[in-house]
């Protein structure tokens, strides 16, 4: 057998497992983007409505703002890098807290929309502030910021003795 029809003997074999793994990888990542929202949307509900607007220092956000800027931060990459159309929401960022939590639930329905949609072409190319990045990219970052804000939420919670809930991370 020459070594051609052996790479395209390879080839048939292992471009089908290309394309399950992709398949794989977008479950995997849209599974982990709902048990970071259910996971965030826990730790908020925790914080007492008199607490809310604590802050650690006078240079950090209060955990309103935290909590406020990740719902922000998914309706804009979500309408602007992921889905190109005008984002839908405006977040007051004085809202009361009670509308913030069931807020929260749309921007999470609307950010599980831009997900599903991104998967289409993930390889897309959309200009970002920081340089191009694939649409791909784009939904990565969406879980990395709700984590990193989320970390500071956490952190708010156990400075008033406040346990977390427990983790939900798969």
């Amino acid at each position: 057998m020459s070594m051609n029809k052996i790479l395209f003997c390879l080839c048939l074999l292992v471009l089908p497992m290309i394309g399950n793994s992709q398949s794989n990888l977008e479950k995997e990542i849209f599974e982990r983007w709902v048990n970071a929202a259910e996971y965030t949307s826990k730790v908020a509900m925790l914080m007492p409505l008199e607490q809310v607007d604590f802050r650690p220092t006078a240079e950090q956000m209060s955990f309103r703002e935290q909590f406020i800027h990740v719902m922000k931060n998914i309706t804009f990459l979500s309408s602007k890098y992921i889905l190109e159309e005008e984002n839908p929401f405006v977040i007051d960022e004085n809202m009361e807290w009670d509308s913030a939590l069931q807020l929260f639930e749309k921007v999470i329905a609307y950010g599980n929309h831009a997900i599903e949609f991104g998967f289409t072409e993930p390889d897309q190319v959309v200009e970002f502030f920081a340089g191009p990045k694939t649409k791909r990219q784009i939904i990565l970052l969406l879980n990395e910021h709700q984590t990193h804000h989320r970390g500071q939420m956490i952190v708010y919670l156990r400075l008033h003795g406040i346990q977390p809930p427990k983790y939900i991370g798969w």
